[in-house]
């Protein structure tokens, strides 16, 4: 909750301007929150204690906390991710809702899947999550995920596979974090090509570090990458994530930007890298996105340009996306270690386009419909039976939700022209060149 709230603040610090002659008798000259505490106060988000003290070690009442939140709103088509946050607020008081009734026990979640695909194809899939306060300063969560065990797949091994655990301390203004996990892992169906080669993105071993400097998100971590799939090797990542909001931009309003250079190595290769982020909200019902990867500068074969649009207003979002992989962007070392996936958790290879477009629409609390469409084109803009390993897949369905239920009934087909699953040689199968299933599905929450 308190790691919210600070994201919410700085945020909002981002966008406000300076106080003028106010001063509060507690926050002597050059503090390290000054400036921030008087940007505040000129927006009129807070004013502090009548007799002219901001007492920033007191702990904030709800009334205190509701009164910050409702001046802030009163603005916030001006603030970029503000939506976002005041979600991930109210999640999280909820959650300290739940602690304060259970004292002592782990907070416990989960989800079932059945799937029925006609004539005669059955999948499922069970999730189970405990989530544990450790003190105040702390958390940790176990996780189960049978993912595809209940598509016939090959055998998983209980504690490697099915199990995660997640976890993170906190000590002043540093938040330490130990995850270990299996790590991406690809399906591979070869009933159903449609969800052949899905990625079930999995937590990966590791620990990390994040702090804010200043305006700034700066994160830290090591990752231990796993061999997952014939021709990957296994790799260590050390990746630093900085990130920070600009002032308003022409067009593009206050724009997140983030950097993230990172470092691969094993026994056999080292490679250097990188991503270029930026997130833009130029209206309240319209977001942009732009994801430049660097994998090396000698020509353009070297990179990866992603670019998105996403366009949300009252029961209807339409999501636009598309991307374009060099044929040298992954080392090696790299190759399925590094995973960007499409519309339909596949992944998005080198010398490849893919373009994705997805809608939905809520009719009513209950009631929607949804549709999705992926095209992976081979790295000359090119598609068809000439062209191995091009694909289109498409996926039409309509949801009821009932308290706890999601019920939804979907159409769902793979054009693969050239009968190849996929460019990659590695992943690619032999497949029918129009694959089409219809089918339902029940979704459960634990």
């Amino acid at each position: 909750m308190r790691q919210s709230i600070s994201l919410l603040i700085l945020f909002i610090l981002c966008n406000l301007s300076f106080a003028d002659e106010f001063k509060f008798k507690d926050i002597p000259d050059k503090h390290w929150a000054e400036s921030a505490v008087y940007k505040l106060v000129k927006e009129g988000v807070t004013s502090g204690y009548p007799d002219n003290t901001f007492r920033g070690l007191k702990y904030m009442t709800r009334e205190q906390l509701a009164v910050f939140l409702s001046n802030l709103v009163k603005n916030k088509e001006n603030y970029l991710g503000l939506e976002k946050i005041l979600e991930e607020l109210k999640a999280e008081t909820a959650d300290l809702k739940y602690e304060t009734e259970n004292p002592q026990k782990p907070k416990i979640k989960g989800a079932y899947d059945q799937e029925i695909l006609w004539p005669s194809i059955i999948n499922g899939g069970l999730k189970l999550s405990i989530f544990e306060k450790l003190g105040r300063s702390g958390d940790v969560s176990v996780n189960f995920d049978t993912m595809d065990s209940g598509f016939g797949a090959a055998p998983k091994s209980l504690t490697l596979d099915l199990f995660d655990i997640d976890s993170h301390f906190r000590s002043g203004e540093r938040t330490y974090h130990v995850f270990f996990g299996p790590g991406p892992i690809v399906h591979r169906d070869l009933v159903t090509p449609f969800d052949d080669l899905a990625v079930f993105n999995r937590i990966k071993k590791g620990v990390g570090v994040q702090a804010t400097y200043k305006n700034l998100d700066i994160q830290v971590e090591y990752i231990a990458h796993s061999v997952k799939l014939s021709g990957a090797v296994s790799a260590d990542q050390i990746v630093a994530t900085i990130s920070g909001v600009t002032k308003p931009l022409p067009l593009f309003g206050k724009t997140l930007v983030s950097l993230s250079p990172s470092y691969f190595s094993n026994n056999e290769a080292a490679d250097w890298r990188g991503d270029v982020y930026l997130f833009a909200t130029p209206t309240p019902f319209v977001s942009l996105d732009l994801l430049l990867g660097i994998g090396n500068f000698r020509s353009r074969a070297g990179l990866m340009l992603r670019s998105g649009i996403n366009i949300k207003k009252e029961n209807m979002e339409v999501t636009l996306s598309a991307s374009k992989v060099g044929s040298d962007f992954r080392q090696p070392i790299e190759k399925f270690n590094l995973i960007y996936l499409n519309n339909f958790n596949k992944m998005i290879l080198d010398a490849t386009y893919n373009l994705d477009i997805s809608f939905s629409h809520k009719i009513t609390d209950k009631f929607g419909f949804y549709a999705k469409e992926n095209m992976a084109l081979n790295g000359a803009f090119k598609y068809g039976k000439e062209y191995p390993g091009t694909t289109w897949s498409s996926e039409l369905g309509i949801i009821y939700k009932l308290n706890q239920t999601a019920l939804s009934s979907f159409y769902k087909s793979l054009a693969a022209p050239s009968g190849i699953s996929s460019i990659n040689q590695t992943l690619a199968t032999t497949v029918p060149e129009l694959s089409s299933f219809v089918g339902v599905k029940a979704s459960i929450s634990l």
